[in-house]
């Protein structure tokens, strides 16, 4: 199976460290480095991953005991068995799910969503939910089609510990994409381990985080939204106060972690710029953005002014001039933050991009 370097796993709201270092970590909107106060936290494991593979189970504890030899000071992933099957969402449970479809995801192969206080960064609850759209495999010798469970499940451990998709080292287990029938990443780098310890390092973490179930009985969205964005032929992209559009090519890799463009989407007022955005792309302003809970998930509602449209060849009408309405899963609220995947809900005042058919878009650092 040949595969894609798909534009849907840039992060919006990661910021780069030095460049002595290529490692990303999640930051809150503030800035802060999001982060686990404890010396342990506990990954439970839901029934429902061994329908991804028979040996799942083994996968996921070789992946966080590569983790755990490791020397960097990060919290130990300690791997147990759940007791009755869950939902992923915020319910103050940690889990790994398996899901033949799980909307929040689009095409990647799996995702983390973390949801953590606004105020500190303090991580309250991480799931990981392996997607079916791929077939993996434990096995020491992967095949041609099928996906390193191990390697997967470890880049995902990586983003549970509060680090974000590095785009820069093929090498290193926390490079966004990843191939199928190989087996040469299933432990972090050098580079990966460097990221957790700028997370941890003088921190004073408390005691083992729990694992039983919190105060809340989340489930996730029964219905969940339309379409995705790229399947209305509209793509998000965010530029952040520094840095370029980027662009890119379908190149034989797959993403492991979905972008904005990867994000469920309901478009409102898409007819009113439908002759617009065919063929161009339309820069926006985000106005505004609400945040609702659907079971243990957020779902935000981001409002957006156009500023222009962005093809040079195209003069401007009012159609450049509308309102726009889409969604996206994550957002703000009652003091909790949440990201899933790699994908932030973007921030009032912070310019956007819309485009028809725009694969080469992805979202920018």
């Amino acid at each position: 199976m040949k595969l894609a370097l798909s534009a849907l796993a840039a992060a919006c709201a990661l910021a780069a460290t030095s460049s002595a270092h290529a490692y990303v970590l999640k930051k809150t909107p503030s800035g802060g480095i999001v982060h686990w106060n404890a010396v342990e936290a506990t990954l439970l494991v839901d029934p429902s991953v061994d329908q991804a593979e028979r040996r799942a189970r083994d996968a996921i504890q070789k992946a966080a005991d590569a983790w755990n030899a490791q020397d960097a000071q990060a919290p130990r992933i300690r791997v147990a068995r759940a007791d009755a099957p869950r939902d992923p969402g915020f319910d103050k449970v940690n889990a790994i799910f398996y899901r033949p479809t799980f909307a929040p995801a689009g095409t990647a192969i799996a995702v983390t969503v973390v949801s953590y206080e606004q105020a500190g960064g303090t991580i309250l609850d991480a799931d990981i939910v392996l997607t079916g759209r791929y077939t993996y495999s434990a096995s020491d010798e992967v095949e041609r089609d099928h996906y390193d469970l191990v390697h997967v499940v470890g880049h995902e451990q990586g983003h549970w510990l509060g680090l974000g998709d590095e785009n820069q080292l093929p090498g290193v287990l926390m490079f966004s994409a990843t191939k199928s029938g190989q087996t040469l990443l299933r432990a972090p780098s050098d580079d990966d381990l460097a990221g957790v310890s700028a997370i941890y390092e003088g921190r004073t973490p408390s005691a083992p985080a729990a694992a039983t179930p919190g105060c809340s009985t989340a489930r996730t969205a029964s219905g969940g939204l339309a379409s995705a964005l790229f399947g209305l032929g509209l793509v998000l992209a965010v530029r952040r106060r520094r840095g370029a559009w980027l662009a890119v090519s379908m190149l034989g890799l797959v993403t492991l972690a979905p972008g904005a463009s990867a994000q469920a989407a309901t478009v409102e007022g898409e007819d009113d710029i439908q002759g617009s955005v065919r063929t161009a792309a339309l820069d926006a302003v985000v106005l505004g953005r609400t945040a609702t809970w659907e079971g243990g998930l957020l779902r935000s509602e981001v409002r957006v002014r156009p500023s222009s449209c962005a093809d040079a060849s195209h003069s401007p009408t009012h159609e450049c001039d509308r309102e726009l309405h889409f969604q996206m899963w994550g957002g703000e609220k009652d003091g909790i933050v949440q990201q899933v995947g790699e994908a932030s809900v973007p921030e009032p005042g912070l310019p956007v991009r819309l485009a028809r058919g725009a694969w080469g878009l992805r979202l920018a650092r």
